[in-house]
């Protein structure tokens, strides 16, 4: 998800962000960075698919901390996902790809499994 206000603490950022989303399905994770490069966005990892696309649909534009939410399906899987659904090497695979392609790609759209706005949701 992006569109999220930059000056609020990630802790703070976390606890609303629970608060909002957890009603739609389970929280696996929940990713807010403070770098330039992550600044106002943050991944929500729900472990079910569904649980995903209705808190796109339903909160989508929600105003939270006076700006409005922008969400969308993440382009990758999240570390997360791996380690739920893979092995030990799977999550080490995923890890070197990850920081392979960080920068370059780190918004690009492919099979998703998060939502993005400035909080993205992956889908299980």
């Amino acid at each position: 998800m992006k569109n999220l206000e930059e000056a609020i603490k990630i802790d703070p950022l976390k606890e609303a962000l629970t608060e909002v989303f957890s009603e739609y399905g389970n929280i696996i994770d929940i990713v807010a960075k403070k770098n330039l490069k992550a600044r106002g966005q943050a991944f929500i990892v729900f472990d079910d698919t569904e649980a995903a696309e209705r808190a796109i649909k339903e909160v989508q534009g929600f105003e939270l901390f006076e700006k409005p939410m922008v969400l969308d399906y993440a382009k990758t899987k999240s570390d997360a996902t791996v380690q739920k659904g893979g092995s030990s090497d799977d999550f080490e695979q995923h890890k070197r790809q990850r920081l392979a392609e960080k920068g370059s790609v780190f918004h690009a759209r492919s099979a998703g499994h998060y939502v993005m706005a400035d909080l993205e949701f992956e889908l299980f």
